[in-house]
């Protein structure tokens, strides 16, 4: 349905991004990333679209392994858009990647600062917080206090998003 949809309006980028989706879940890197630098060639460019487009390059270099440079990628990412939560979260697990649990601690650090600038403290945001700060204090092999961040997460949580939690 998707590319019948291009066929009918061939700049349509939505359905371009979501066959590159496709095309990520399925493990065919060169295609997702052709279709969603596709996808967004048919939007106006500014900032947070260039941020965008390296964010999700980095998210495909994380799937390759290519861990250092998805890092670079995130970087890039957020010098041009310092709110991309995409960039700010796939800079985290990359450092994650690299065992540089030091900077990874410091990019959640700086996520949370974000999250209260804009008034986010109380809201669902949090579960992907907590969640993160569960992964990373597993990492660094503190499980007790991976799982109190799991049950912060669950305060944040509704029934249809509980699952990652568990």
């Amino acid at each position: 349905q998707y590319q019948k949809s291009l066929t009918l309006k061939p700049d349509y980028w939505y359905s371009a991004n979501q066959i590159g989706g496709i095309y990520m879940i399925k493990g065919q890197l060169k295609l997702a990333e052709d279709q969603f630098h596709k996808g967004m060639a048919a939007l106006p460019e500014n900032r947070q679209l260039e941020a965008t487009n390296l964010a999700l390059d980095a998210n495909l270099n994380m799937l390759r392994g290519l861990y250092k440079e998805a890092s670079r990628q995130f970087r890039e990412a957020l010098e041009l858009d310092s709110a991309n939560g995409e960039a700010a979260y796939g800079l985290f697990n990359a450092f994650r990647k690299l065992k540089d649990l030091k900077h990874a601690d410091e990019v959640l650090a700086g996520i949370r600062a974000e999250l209260g600038r804009r008034n986010l403290l109380q809201s669902q945001y949090m579960l992907g917080f907590y969640l993160a700060r569960s992964r990373l204090l597993l990492d660094k092999g503190d499980i007790e206090e991976a799982r109190l961040a799991c049950d912060s997460a669950l305060e944040f949580s509704t029934t249809l998003s509980r699952s990652p939690v568990f």
